[in-house]
C-alpha cells in the first residue's frame, strides 16, 4: 500500500477555537524550522511531563530537514493573530513495512498558551480524517497514564485503550519509568 500525499495543500484550513480565536492549519514545510523550534523550546515543564522526547534544536532540525510526506505527515497550527507563530503540531508516521503499512502512529503537541481551547481536539480529528481519506485502517499512539487531558481528547476522537504498558518509558524530568496506555482508533 502506497500513499499519495501530493495533495498536502488540500488539508490547509482556518479553524476557530472554543474561545473564538483563529488558527490556521497546514502541512509543515522545510522553511518552518525557526517557528517550530520556537514552539518546542518554550514549552513549560508541565507540558514536557506529557511527552517522551527531550526537544533539542538538533532533534527539531532533523525532523524538518528529513521531511518526507511518504514517511510522515506533520500538520502545524499557526496563531491567526501572529501568523508566524506555531502553536501546535500533529503528525502521522507511516511504516515502509508492508505488513504494518495499513496503520500510522500519531503524535501531537499543543503549546501551553493554546491548551484547553480545543486545538488538540481539532488537530486529532483532522489527522483521523486524513487517515480515513488515505485508506488507513488504524491510527495508534502511546500516552502516559498521567496525561489525563490528552487521554480525554483521544477518547473524544474515537480512540480506545488497547492496553497498559507498565514502566514503558524513562522520563527525563520525572527521573523514573512511567506507565503508558496504548490507544488506537480503527478507521
Amino acid at each position: 500500500m502506497e500513499f499519495d500525499f501530493s495533495d498536502v495543500e488540500s488539508w490547509s484550513r482556518e479553524v476557530t477555537l472554543k474561545d473564538g480565536a483563529g488558527v490556521f492549519l497546514r502541512a509543515e514545510v522545510k522553511s518552518d524550522l525557526e517557528p517550530l523550534w520556537a514552539m518546542y523550546s518554550t514549552l513549560s515543564e508541565d507540558s514536557l511531563r506529557n511527552v517522551p522526547d527531550r526537544y533539542t534544536r538538533e532533534l527539531v532540525t532533523g525532523w524538518v530537514e528529513g521531511l518526507d510526506y511518504g514517511r510522515s505527515l506533520p500538520i502545524l497550527a499557526f496563531d491567526a493573530l501572529d501568523p508566524g507563530r506555531v502553536v501546535g503540531s500533529a503528525i502521522l508516521h507511516f511504516s515502509a513495512r508492508e505488513e504494518i503499512r495499513h496503520k500510522a502512529e500519531f503524535g501531537i503537541v499543543v503549546h501551553d498558551d493554546f491548551q484547553g481551547r480545543g486545538l488538540g481536539t481539532i488537530l486529532t480529528r483532522l489527522m483521523v480524517e486524513i487517515g480515513r481519506a488515505k485508506g488507513l485502517g488504524k491510527i495508534g499512539l502511546s500516552v502516559y497514564v498521567h496525561n489525563e487531558a490528552g487521554i480525554h481528547v483521544y477518547k473524544k476522537c474515537g480512540f480506545e485503550v488497547e492496553g497498559l504498558l507498565r514502566r514503558e518509558h524513562w522520563h527525563h524530568l520525572l527521573g523514573d519509568y512511567v506507565d503508558a496506555y496504548r490507544m488506537a482508533v480503527i478507521l
